[in-house]
């Protein structure tokens, strides 16, 4: 059986300002599990003006200790793939687990969309799903404490974007003052 969780966040910030943070995200000490972000490849579908991304995380694990000898701790690794279009305003990414695939799938959907009813907003959905290929007698266990890490994690992620959305537009009202004064 496959654990699956489905939650949607309202950020009250423009799309623009929410997708700018979410690359700027990493390394975060809201989320200490992501330790380092390479960008494999980068490009521009010219055909239908996307930008796609691909990313390396790696990080520690955040299985408690006493799971150790089944996962070790660090290091693990995900691969994220991105798709940003600027016409349709929104983001999505897909990203899996790499690291102990024989024993643990974790598969992760984020939309980032301009929100429908505000286009000062950004509606956030993040699908999230973890299958354990382990004894049945550990799975019921282990789905429980995947889901409430996962919750757990989403909260952080949800905590850091908005602080660097904040952050993000004191910097471009700084900015918007500092011209002001020296074009008045």
């Amino acid at each position: 059986m496959v654990s699956k969780e489905v939650q949607e966040y309202v950020y009250k910030h423009s799309w623009e300002v929410v997708t700018r943070a979410h690359w700027a995200k990493y390394p975060n000490e809201k989320c200490p599990q992501v330790q380092k972000v390479d960008t494999l490849k980068r490009y521009i579908d010219t055909t239908s003006n996307e930008l796609h991304t691909t990313r390396l995380f790696t990080g520690s694990s955040p299985i408690p200790s006493f799971l150790h000898w089944l996962i070790p701790p660090e290091p693990v690794y995900a691969m994220e793939k991105s798709v940003v279009n600027r016409e349709t305003r929104s983001m999505q990414l897909d990203m899996r687990s790499l690291s102990f695939a024989n024993i643990l799938q974790v598969n992760e959907r984020c939309i980032y969309r301009e929100h429908p009813d505000n286009p000062d907003w950004t509606l956030f959905r993040q699908e999230w799903q973890c299958e354990w290929n382990v004894p049945k007698y550990l799975k019921s266990r282990l789905d429980a404490l995947s889901l409430q890490r996962f919750r757990d994690s989403v909260q952080n992620g949800r905590q850091a974007v908005q602080e660097i959305c904040t952050e993000i537009e004191s910097k471009w009202d700084s900015a918007a003052r500092d011209f002001r004064s020296v074009h008045s």
